[in-house]
Protein backbone atom coordinates (compact mmCIF):
# COMPACT_ATOMS: atom_id res chain seq x y z
CA UNK A 1 0.00 0.00 0.00
CA UNK A 2 1.44 3.35 -1.01
CA UNK A 3 1.94 5.77 1.88
CA UNK A 4 0.32 9.18 1.61
CA UNK A 5 2.57 12.20 2.04
CA UNK A 6 1.97 14.39 5.07
CA UNK A 7 -0.03 17.54 4.39
CA UNK A 8 2.77 19.55 6.01
CA UNK A 9 6.24 18.05 6.41
CA UNK A 10 7.72 19.09 9.80
CA UNK A 11 10.76 20.77 8.28
CA UNK A 12 9.02 22.34 5.29
CA UNK A 13 7.97 25.55 7.02
CA UNK A 14 11.58 26.23 8.00
CA UNK A 15 12.95 25.35 4.57
CA UNK A 16 11.47 28.56 3.23
CA UNK A 17 14.24 30.31 5.17
CA UNK A 18 16.73 29.31 2.50
CA UNK A 19 15.02 31.73 0.14
CA UNK A 20 14.78 35.49 0.31
CA UNK A 21 12.26 37.71 -1.42
CA UNK A 22 13.97 40.74 -2.98
CA UNK A 23 13.01 43.66 -5.15
CA UNK A 24 15.35 44.42 -8.03
CA UNK A 25 14.54 45.44 -11.61
CA UNK A 26 11.95 42.67 -11.51
CA UNK A 27 10.36 40.64 -8.73
CA UNK A 28 12.44 37.60 -7.91
CA UNK A 29 13.05 34.96 -5.27
CA UNK A 30 16.70 34.19 -4.73
CA UNK A 31 18.62 31.74 -2.62
CA UNK A 32 19.88 33.22 0.61
CA UNK A 33 23.47 32.01 0.27
CA UNK A 34 24.81 34.90 2.37
CA UNK A 35 22.88 33.77 5.44
CA UNK A 36 23.78 30.11 4.92
CA UNK A 37 27.49 30.89 4.63
CA UNK A 38 27.50 33.18 7.65
CA UNK A 39 25.80 30.50 9.77
CA UNK A 40 28.41 27.95 8.65
CA UNK A 41 31.26 30.38 9.36
CA UNK A 42 29.90 31.03 12.86
CA UNK A 43 29.49 27.31 13.56
CA UNK A 44 32.97 26.37 12.36
CA UNK A 45 34.46 29.08 14.59
CA UNK A 46 33.26 27.14 17.66
CA UNK A 47 32.96 23.61 16.20
CA UNK A 48 35.80 23.13 13.68
CA UNK A 49 35.41 19.35 13.36
CA UNK A 50 33.28 18.86 10.19
CA UNK A 51 31.86 15.59 11.56
CA UNK A 52 30.96 17.00 14.98
CA UNK A 53 27.26 17.35 15.74
CA UNK A 54 26.05 20.82 16.71
CA UNK A 55 24.22 20.40 20.00
CA UNK A 56 22.25 22.68 22.28
CA UNK A 57 25.40 23.23 24.34
CA UNK A 58 26.65 25.55 21.56
CA UNK A 59 23.44 27.55 21.34
CA UNK A 60 24.71 30.60 23.27
CA UNK A 61 27.87 30.71 21.12
CA UNK A 62 25.82 31.01 17.90
CA UNK A 63 23.98 34.36 18.05
CA UNK A 64 23.62 34.78 14.29
CA UNK A 65 22.13 31.29 13.91
CA UNK A 66 19.59 32.08 16.63
CA UNK A 67 18.89 35.49 15.08
CA UNK A 68 18.16 33.72 11.78
CA UNK A 69 15.51 31.61 13.49
CA UNK A 70 13.92 34.73 15.01
CA UNK A 71 13.85 36.39 11.60
CA UNK A 72 12.34 33.24 10.08
CA UNK A 73 9.58 33.24 12.71
CA UNK A 74 8.88 36.89 11.87
CA UNK A 75 9.19 36.60 8.11
CA UNK A 76 7.12 33.47 7.56
CA UNK A 77 4.80 33.72 10.61
CA UNK A 78 4.30 29.96 10.83
CA UNK A 79 1.15 30.37 12.98
CA UNK A 80 -0.49 33.60 11.67
CA UNK A 81 -3.51 33.47 13.99
CA UNK A 82 -3.30 31.11 16.97
CA UNK A 83 -6.24 29.77 18.93
CA UNK A 84 -8.47 32.14 20.92
CA UNK A 85 -7.78 33.20 24.49
CA UNK A 86 -10.36 34.27 27.04
CA UNK A 87 -9.71 37.33 29.21
CA UNK A 88 -10.44 36.88 32.92
CA UNK A 89 -11.52 40.44 33.69
CA UNK A 90 -12.70 43.55 31.89
CA UNK A 91 -9.75 45.12 30.11
CA UNK A 92 -9.34 48.49 28.41
CA UNK A 93 -7.21 48.66 25.25
CA UNK A 94 -6.79 51.97 23.41
CA UNK A 95 -9.92 53.35 25.03
CA UNK A 96 -12.07 50.30 24.21
CA UNK A 97 -13.39 48.26 27.15
CA UNK A 98 -13.38 44.51 26.45
CA UNK A 99 -15.82 42.64 28.77
CA UNK A 100 -14.79 39.73 30.97
CA UNK A 101 -14.89 36.25 29.32
CA UNK A 102 -14.42 37.72 25.83
CA UNK A 103 -12.49 35.46 23.46
CA UNK A 104 -9.65 37.23 21.67
CA UNK A 105 -7.64 36.33 18.58
CA UNK A 106 -4.18 37.83 18.01
CA UNK A 107 -3.12 38.47 14.42
CA UNK A 108 0.58 37.53 14.53
CA UNK A 109 0.92 37.96 10.76
CA UNK A 110 -0.09 41.62 11.09
CA UNK A 111 2.39 42.18 13.93
CA UNK A 112 5.25 40.42 12.12
CA UNK A 113 4.60 42.41 8.91
CA UNK A 114 3.93 45.86 10.36
CA UNK A 115 5.96 48.32 8.30
CA UNK A 116 6.12 50.80 11.18
CA UNK A 117 7.81 48.16 13.33
CA UNK A 118 10.10 46.46 10.83
CA UNK A 119 10.65 48.94 8.01
CA UNK A 120 12.04 46.72 5.25
CA UNK A 121 9.73 43.89 6.28
CA UNK A 122 10.10 41.90 3.02
CA UNK A 123 13.88 41.68 3.41
CA UNK A 124 15.12 38.59 5.28
CA UNK A 125 17.57 40.23 7.68
CA UNK A 126 18.70 38.33 10.81
CA UNK A 127 20.95 41.25 11.77
CA UNK A 128 17.91 43.15 13.07
CA UNK A 129 18.13 40.87 16.16
CA UNK A 130 21.84 41.48 16.82
CA UNK A 131 23.34 44.36 18.79
CA UNK A 132 26.38 46.45 17.84
CA UNK A 133 28.70 43.74 19.22
CA UNK A 134 27.07 40.97 17.22
CA UNK A 135 25.35 39.45 20.26
CA UNK A 136 21.70 38.40 20.29
CA UNK A 137 19.47 41.14 21.69
CA UNK A 138 17.83 40.22 25.04
CA UNK A 139 14.24 38.94 25.27
CA UNK A 140 12.99 42.34 26.47
CA UNK A 141 14.35 44.08 23.35
CA UNK A 142 11.49 46.07 21.71
CA UNK A 143 11.72 44.18 18.40
CA UNK A 144 12.32 40.73 19.84
CA UNK A 145 9.28 41.09 22.09
CA UNK A 146 7.11 41.31 18.98
CA UNK A 147 8.32 37.96 17.59
CA UNK A 148 5.84 35.25 18.59
CA UNK A 149 6.49 31.86 16.93
CA UNK A 150 3.26 30.20 18.07
CA UNK A 151 1.44 32.01 20.88
CA UNK A 152 1.99 34.79 23.39
CA UNK A 153 1.22 35.79 26.94
CA UNK A 154 1.75 33.94 30.20
CA UNK A 155 -0.13 30.88 28.88
CA UNK A 156 2.31 30.25 26.08
CA UNK A 157 2.40 27.09 23.98
CA UNK A 158 3.92 24.35 26.21
CA UNK A 159 5.69 22.82 23.23
CA UNK A 160 7.28 26.02 21.91
CA UNK A 161 10.68 25.57 23.60
CA UNK A 162 10.95 22.01 22.34
CA UNK A 163 9.98 23.05 18.80
CA UNK A 164 12.43 25.98 18.74
CA UNK A 165 15.28 23.78 19.98
CA UNK A 166 14.56 21.18 17.26
CA UNK A 167 14.51 23.88 14.58
CA UNK A 168 17.82 25.26 15.88
CA UNK A 169 19.44 21.81 15.64
CA UNK A 170 18.01 21.24 12.16
CA UNK A 171 19.16 24.61 10.87
CA UNK A 172 22.64 24.54 12.42
CA UNK A 173 23.55 21.00 11.39
CA UNK A 174 22.15 21.42 7.88
CA UNK A 175 24.11 24.63 7.22
CA UNK A 176 27.29 23.16 8.71
CA UNK A 177 27.27 20.26 6.26
CA UNK A 178 25.53 21.54 3.13
CA UNK A 179 24.93 24.40 0.78
CA UNK A 180 21.34 24.45 -0.47
CA UNK A 181 20.36 25.54 -3.98
CA UNK A 182 16.96 25.66 -5.71
CA UNK A 183 15.95 22.88 -8.07
CA UNK A 184 15.76 23.69 -11.78
CA UNK A 185 12.02 23.01 -12.12
CA UNK A 186 10.85 25.42 -9.41
CA UNK A 187 8.53 28.30 -10.17
CA UNK A 188 10.61 31.33 -9.05
CA UNK A 189 7.63 32.90 -7.27
CA UNK A 190 6.48 29.81 -5.39
CA UNK A 191 8.32 30.66 -2.17
CA UNK A 192 7.44 34.34 -1.98
CA UNK A 193 5.28 35.57 0.89
CA UNK A 194 2.27 35.69 -1.44
CA UNK A 195 2.66 31.97 -2.23
CA UNK A 196 2.59 30.74 1.38
CA UNK A 197 -0.21 28.27 2.05
CA UNK A 198 -2.40 28.98 5.07
CA UNK A 199 -3.80 25.87 6.75
CA UNK A 200 -3.58 27.21 10.30
CA UNK A 201 0.20 26.78 9.85
CA UNK A 202 1.81 28.81 7.07
CA UNK A 203 4.20 26.92 4.83
CA UNK A 204 5.48 27.17 1.25
CA UNK A 205 4.21 24.89 -1.54
CA UNK A 206 6.28 21.89 -2.49
CA UNK A 207 9.53 22.70 -4.23
CA UNK A 208 12.85 20.99 -4.91
CA UNK A 209 16.27 21.56 -3.41
CA UNK A 210 19.79 20.58 -4.37
CA UNK A 211 22.02 19.79 -1.39
CA UNK A 212 25.73 20.21 -2.06
CA UNK A 213 28.26 19.03 0.52
CA UNK A 214 29.87 22.11 2.01
CA UNK A 215 33.62 22.56 1.54
CA UNK A 216 35.49 22.39 4.82
CA UNK A 217 36.95 25.84 5.64
CA UNK A 218 40.73 25.92 6.00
Amino acid sequence: MKKKALACDPSRALMGFFYQHTQSDSKSVVLNVRVQDRIAEEIYSVSPDPEAYVGMNLRKALPFTRATLLEDFRYHSMVPTPGPKCITCATEICGVVIPEDTELLVNFWSIHHDKELWGDLEVFQPERFLDANGDLVPPDNPLRRYVMPSTGGIRNCPGEQLAVSRLFLFLANTCKRFQIFPGKDNNPDMVSLAALINRFIMYPPRFKFIFKKRAIPL
